[in-house]
């Protein structure tokens, strides 16, 4: 039924879309193309979505409509991360953040920066993505956005564990379990015990590690999360089979919808092997 409302909601949007343009309505017009590319972006119809995203940019440059081209920009960003282009996605961010700042969009810099740790991730630039992610985190504060907060910080503390820096990225961690639940927010929680399962894991906190991912897979099972859930079942499935586990501690079996790994551990892993393993975002 959700998808069915989504599928109506852009047929709206395209007729919405066509009357604009025949009527001269220009305000309409690059509103209604930028929400088209935007369900184009969302459906991964990326050559569409980047034919009235640039359409909308243009449109609300022509206006003097800044908060529009911000988010043209955005979106623009997102765009060119999905198509593998580093450089065009953080340059669109860039480009982005340099139109918001002087509107004092703090809450909008703020999902650039996110965006831009999001893109270097994605090129294994952790460094960089270091960087970008304590702006957003920073940014979050400051803008009160603690949704926005606690997704920054996971995805600092994935960042911070590719680079090899276990402790820092066990500390932001536990900073996003603690404001993920006190927000209830489920998503950021599981991200959150993943990624402190793995600080854990590197100093061989081997039960504590797979407690972490077990509770992770546990919220999983409970919610029916939307958007990456196979995948995220996935992933933690196979950390927990692919690392030695003391006994009884056993491992729930994985679904077979989420291709999981199932059964009990394995032999002892190398931990590089799993360092900074990622958790797919649905609200990038």
């Amino acid at each position: 039924m959700y998808l069915r409302a989504l599928d109506d909601l852009f047929e709206i949007q395209c007729l919405a879309l066509d009357a604009a343009r025949l009527t001269g309505d220009g305000d309409a017009e690059a509103v209604t193309a930028h929400a088209v590319g935007r369900a184009y972006l969302f459906r991964s119809d990326l050559d569409r979505a980047c034919k009235h995203l640039d359409e909308a940019l243009r449109l609300f440059e022509l206006l003097g409509n800044d908060h529009g081209r911000g988010s043209a920009l955005t979106d623009l960003g997102r765009l060119y991360r999905r198509w593998g282009d580093t450089d065009a996605s953080v340059r669109h961010h860039r480009a982005a953040i340099d139109v918001l700042e002087p509107l004092n969009d703090t809450a909008g810099v703020a999902r650039n920066q996110a965006n831009i740790a999001e893109t270097y991730l994605l090129a294994d630039r952790h460094h960089e993505a270091v960087v970008a992610a304590r702006e957003a985190v920073a940014l979050n504060r400051v803008a009160g956005e603690r949704r926005a907060e606690a997704f920054a910080l996971n995805t600092l503390a994935t960042a911070l564990l590719g680079q090899g820096d276990h402790d820092d990225a066990e500390r932001i961690a536990s900073e996003a379990l603690d404001l993920s639940r006190d927000l209830d927010d489920r998503w950021s929680e599981v991200c959150a015990l993943t990624h402190l399962g793995q600080a854990l894991h590197s100093r061989d906190s081997v039960t504590e590690a797979h407690h972490h991912w077990q509770l992770a897979l546990d919220i999983l099972d409970e919610t029916g999360m939307p958007g990456a859930d196979n995948l995220n079942r996935t992933t933690l499935t196979q950390l927990l089979t692919a690392t030695s586990l003391p006994r009884p501690f056993r491992v729930r079996e994985a679904s077979p919808a989420s291709g999981g790994v199932a059964g009990n551990c394995g032999p002892p892993a190398d931990r590089s092997s799993f360092r900074g393993s990622r958790l797919r975002s649905w609200r990038a």
